[in-house]
């Protein structure tokens, strides 16, 4: 008897945070990988430690040329992707007002979280459906759905993002493809680090001592959505902190 196809799931982002926790978790399972990053090193140690056969792209996902062209040139061992996690992304440049802001790193922002998404997602979604089989887990946030003060261009990416998801779902019926979002609340990662540019005050000051959200939780819920049976979809899924409620803000100025 023919041994069994290997189950392959691409994730963008993966040498650090919510991406490298989510390579664990799917290696642990036995999936075979295909790693996206910029930090070369970081792609070779995982693929000389999570013990699943690893494929590692190192490239700057936000030069959309480069980001088609590798993965068009995964190897055929890798190449029936089975799961796509849009997980690369950043919030640089949302520690001010938006009116304080740098547009150059706003333009970063979405060009990350929106077109860097759009790059891959469609290069990726013809081959899941021709095979009549495939997941896109879109890494949202609940800060688009819950926005505050400072979360003005990212969670704007991150409404983009799961308005197109719930257009995928749309799009996809029939296909055997499921589209879901996974929205997280505050989750300590380097992306805090990132976003407030290491001012450790600045990070105190937002987190306190509260009991955040780890890589590892999201990563769980990542591959909750895609261990769901065929015939059921998660169409979002929200995780928060169990110190964090979800509410609109009223702001009065005093």
């Amino acid at each position: 008897m023919a041994a069994s196809q290997p189950r392959i799931a691409l994730i963008t982002g993966a040498t650090a945070g919510i991406g490298a926790a989510t390579a664990a978790r799917f290696a642990a399972a036995g999936w075979h990988l295909v790693l996206t990053g910029r930090r070369a090193e970081r792609l070779d140690q995982a693929a000389k430690t999570l013990g699943v056969p690893v494929h590692g792209i190192v490239c700057d996902i936000d030069d959309h040329a480069a980001t088609q062209k590798a993965l068009g040139a995964i190897p055929p061992a890798f190449a029936a992707v089975e799961v796509l996690v849009n997980n690369a992304g950043h919030g640089i440049g949302t520690d001010r007002k938006f009116q304080e802001a740098d547009l150059a790193e706003m333009h970063a922002i979405v060009e990350t979280n929106i077109q860097a998404v759009l790059t891959v997602t469609r290069t990726l979604l013809p081959g899941m459906i021709a095979r009549g089989k495939g997941h896109v887990i879109q890494i949202g946030s609940s800060f688009h759905r819950y926005p505050h003060p400072q979360s003005h261009v990212y969670g704007a990416t991150k409404a983009f993002v799961e308005n197109l998801t719930q257009a995928l779902r749309a799009e996809v019926l029939g296909t055997g493809v499921r589209v879901s979002t996974v929205e997280a609340g505050l989750v300590k990662t380097e992306f805090v680090e990132r976003r407030f540019r290491g001012n450790q005050e600045l990070i105190a000051q937002r987190l306190g001592g509260l009991d955040t959200l780890l890589p590892e939780d999201v990563a769980e819920c990542i591959f909750f959505c895609v261990s769901m049976p065929q015939r059921a979809s998660v169409s979002r899924l929200e995780l928060l902190m169990t110190d964090q409620a979800p509410g609109f803000m009223q702001l009065v100025r005093r």
